[in-house]
């Protein structure tokens, strides 16, 4: 399932919100990027700040346990994301900066996919 009908565009502040402000917990980055993976895929451009954020403003969650296949939803969705804006993440060194910050922290969590995507814009 790649949509749900009644998630609208101005519903995303519910993710938004949740990213700024429950960041620090793990399953609020698990849910995010499971929604970003599967409902919420329409909104993969936002949902890409709304990931950067939670790792930018919480360090902690380097050595958090995290839910299991966070990392494969992060892996999924940073794949997606890369080979659909290439392109831009080349040419916009703020774009770029974001990406590897996640990269950075899937890499940090022992993500080969991360390594690989992250060699790949680098």
């Amino acid at each position: 399932m790649k949509e749900w009908h009644s998630l609208r565009e101005c519903d995303t502040w519910l993710y938004r919100n949740m990213a700024e402000q429950n960041g620090d917990r793990p399953i609020v980055l698990y849910a995010i990027v499971k929604a970003l993976n599967s409902i919420a895929q329409k909104y993969m451009n936002d949902g890409f700040y709304w990931l950067s954020k939670i790792i930018e403003q919480n360090p902690n969650l380097k050595l958090e346990h995290l839910q299991a296949d966070t990392i494969y939803y992060l892996e999924r969705y940073m794949e997606a994301y890369i080979k659909q804006h290439e392109t831009n993440i080349r040419s916009n060194a703020d774009i770029k900066r974001h990406c590897l910050q996640i990269l950075t922290f899937m890499v940090n969590r022992e993500s080969t996919i991360g390594y690989i995507l992250r060699d790949k814009i680098g």
